[in-house]
């Protein structure tokens, strides 16, 4: 059997384990001088006891721009097309409406003129 481990260097080894996504059981265990087993059932042990949550042990990473940034102004200038569209289908349904006045107008005084 091998060496007993006091629970300040179990704290230890959990803390140099979780300290680094580089860190290997192997590692740790030739950091502390012990097997390989060891370290490993020391670490499982200690994030079994906190419910089942495990820290993030992956390197952090430079933020990402957020996609909407990217996307907000081909959706805006969308929205201004629209909004042209929208405001031309007026104006020509005003010069429609315009033109079949004045036409209706002419037949009106052409009816009356011819009869």
């Amino acid at each position: 059997m091998g060496k007993r481990i006091d629970a300040e260097t179990r704290a230890q080894i959990v803390e140099l384990y979780l300290s680094d996504e580089s860190m290997t059981y192997a590692k740790v265990a030739k950091h502390f001088g012990v097997a390989f087993d060891t370290v490993r059932r020391i670490v499982s042990s200690e994030l079994e006891a906190g419910n089942g949550i495990k820290p993030d042990r992956r390197a952090k990473t430079a933020q990402q721009p957020d996609w909407m940034e990217h996307i907000t102004p081909f959706v805006r200038r969308k929205r201004e097309l629209e909004e042209a569209v929208l405001h031309k289908k007026a104006e020509l349904d005003k010069a429609q409406q315009e033109l079949r006045d004045y036409l209706a107008t002419i037949r009106q005084l052409m009816m009356e003129g011819g009869a």
